[in-house]
């Protein structure tokens, strides 16, 4: 197993973003525990900040992608999203939690 050098941001659906994608399709039956996993930069600083304080930097320069991101793999025809996304709607649809450390645990295949 080796450490990867970077941190993973877990983004969580909230009640609004699971009635948004429950509201295309009764028949899909979105639950709160989809979550999704972000590979983000390394949350290791050498400013001694905390973590989520780390955490928050990059996700206030990246919420539209995730944003997006989470939005297309629900439902890949735009017109059909939100017409008013911001960071406080983000915010409003989903939690956001950090770890620091990512370890790759599967063995690399040699011959």
């Amino acid at each position: 197993m080796r450490t990867v050098k970077r941190s993973v941001a877990i983004v969580r659906p909230k009640s609004p973003f699971i009635k948004w994608v429950n509201s295309l399709s009764g028949e899909f039956g979105y639950a709160s525990d989809y979550d999704t996993v972000f590979l983000i930069p390394s949350l290791l600083s050498i400013e001694a900040l905390p973590i989520d304080t780390m955490g928050w930097r990059y996700i206030n320069t990246a919420w539209d992608d995730i944003f997006k991101e989470m939005l297309s793999h629900v439902e890949k025809r735009e017109w059909y999203w939100p017409n008013y996304r911001s960071r406080m709607v983000f915010g409003q649809w989903f939690k956001v939690e950090f770890h620091y450390l990512v370890i790759d645990a599967v063995k690399p295949i040699t011959k």
